[in-house]
């Protein structure tokens, strides 16, 4: 009786273990992007694969109606969220060739048009929301994990990055 508790004891423990492991991994990997938003993510991926602009249909799955500004700046401001990065360079990197150039083209494009027809609303919102220190911290932090990835990577998005900069650079002025 003794032997056995110990046992489950001692199983009990290295389940634990496991489980902190298994959770500091993905803390490592993935910060707080949480199952459930990869849930959806792969979810929105899979339900516009192959169709013509994947990139916004995938925004409007993801996030809703992106005739909604919330929706607008929601799907924004996950591009700089390292961990839906992750998401979007595992998601992105498990499709064709063809189908990746056509993706980062439909987001940058996205990215372009957003910028473009904001709302002065918006812009205020978005430039009050980097000036914060929480705005300002995930910035830095999307900076550091885009310039911690492969060159390969970055030179595929290099046209999302500028979008994000110009766009992000835009709202930020006087």
């Amino acid at each position: 009786m003794i032997r056995r508790t110990k046992v489950l004891i001692g199983s009990g423990a290295i389940l634990l273990l496991l489980i902190a492991g298994a959770v500091a991994w993905w803390i490592h990997h993935f910060h707080r992007y949480t199952p459930a938003e990869i849930a959806l993510d792969v979810r929105a991926a899979l339900a516009v694969r192959h169709r013509p602009h994947p990139a916004v249909q995938f925004l409007e799955a993801r996030y809703g109606t992106l005739k909604e500004p919330q929706n607008r700046q929601r799907a924004f401001l996950d591009f700089l969220n390292p961990g839906h990065i992750q998401g979007l360079q595992l998601i992105v990197s498990h499709a064709k060739h063809g189908e990746q150039r056509t993706g980062i083209q439909d987001m940058a494009q996205w990215i372009a048009e957003y910028r473009q027809t904001m709302t002065s609303e918006e812009k205020q919102a978005l430039g009050a929301y980097f000036s914060s220190p929480q705005g300002s911290a995930q910035l830095r932090q999307a900076t550091g994990f885009y310039l911690n990835q492969n060159v390969q990577y970055r030179a595929q998005v290099a046209v999302v990055i500028s979008e994000l900069l110009l766009t992000i650079s835009s709202v930020q002025r006087p």
